[in-house]
């Protein structure tokens, strides 16, 4: 499981920092890392992008931590696929969008990533199951 601190701000939706994250991502065993990625996921916003935890979409993750596209995300019926840029980090082919493992039972931090290696979540990818 995520360490006592991200499991309270994930409970929350307060805004994860991307080093938290990636460490924590890191420490994942790398079969938990793939698991993580697929299936029905819903969207929910990060505090301070909208009301907190308010569901903006769902989608169905095909993939694992190498590769991964949210298929049909709703209602914005996009595709855009991830691939992998360490373990339990995938980034999109534009670079500047991430999807951050976070905890041991699915859920994905969404960053907007800027030019100087950091980034901002704005969204939780949580298991609709």
């Amino acid at each position: 499981d995520a360490p006592k601190q991200l499991a309270q701000m994930m409970r929350t939706y307060e805004k994860i920092p991307i080093t938290d994250a990636v460490a924590y991502a890191n420490s994942l065993a790398p079969d938990a890392a793939s698991k993580a990625v697929g299936g029905c996921k819903v969207w929910r916003c990060a505090k301070g992008c909208g009301p907190a935890g308010a569901c903006v979409g769902c989608s169905y993750n095909c993939g694992n931590d190498e590769c991964m596209c949210p298929c049909g995300i709703y209602p914005f019926s996009c595709c855009a696929c991830f691939c992998g840029a360490g373990k339990g980090q995938l980034t999109n082919l534009k670079g500047n969008e991430q999807l951050i493992v976070i905890d041991s039972n699915g859920t994905l931090g969404y960053y907007a990533l800027d030019c100087n290696g950091g980034g901002t979540q704005c969204c939780y990818c949580t298991p609709a199951f």
